[in-house]
């Protein structure tokens, strides 16, 4: 039921005059990249990782299909694109400790790599603090990086979650 709702949504996405960017930022080897790549056949899809060996996987997975570069988060990636949707499965951890640095790079860096009401999608472990991370976002400095947050949907391992840009 989810993956049939997803690819509704991604479809209905899909419908504008020119072609969606997406981008897939920290990789890894490009599973979502090449869902959003099948479920969206016209638009144009990047994937970027700081990972070479991730990238060599996604080079592979995504041939013909993704623009793949060697990027460290929204720093190095296609400085000159902007986005419709940026969509992530950010890592979290360095060895065994948590590390929600790339994550609030992400939530940090994302909006102004977005077009006005562009998306931001994370997937992430339940107990990652995304909704109290990108809310700290929207701070007394910061007002209007984001104009939705929300939690889509969760299995209780894992949570899907959907920010709107202003």
């Amino acid at each position: 039921e989810i993956s049939v709702r997803r690819r509704k949504y991604w479809h209905s996405k899909g419908k504008s005059k020119r072609h969606m960017r997406i981008a897939d930022v920290a990789c890894g080897s490009g599973v979502i990249a090449c869902a959003i790549a099948h479920a969206t056949p016209k638009a144009r899809i990047y994937a970027g990782d700081f990972d070479r060996a991730a990238i060599s996987a996604a080079e592979y997975n995504l041939a013909g299909k993704a623009s793949v570069v060697h990027a460290d988060v929204l720093a190095g990636f296609f400085r000159d694109k902007r986005f419709d949707v940026l969509v992530s499965n950010p890592p979290v951890h360095i060895g065994a400790h948590d590390s929600f640095g790339v994550l609030n790079s992400l939530l940090s860096d994302a909006p102004s790599r977005l077009y006005h009401g562009g998306e931001l999608w994370l997937v992430a472990q339940s107990y990652v603090p995304v909704g109290c991370l990108a809310a700290s976002c929207n701070g007394a400095k910061s007002k209007s990086k984001w104009r939705k947050i929300r939690l889509t949907w969760s299995d209780g391992q894992f949570s899907v979650w959907r920010l709107v840009r202003r």
